[in-house]
């Protein structure tokens, strides 16, 4: 799964962000089941 987000006004920094959230919640979600 690897989305890439194009939208101009994005604040750099951000995308990182919200790949480290995603992966930390993958990452619980295995842990889980």
């Amino acid at each position: 799964m690897n989305a890439e987000a194009t939208a101009p006004e994005v604040v750099p920094g951000w995308e990182t962000v919200i790949g480290l959230e995603v992966h930390a919640e993958l990452a619980t979600a295995t842990k889980l089941f």
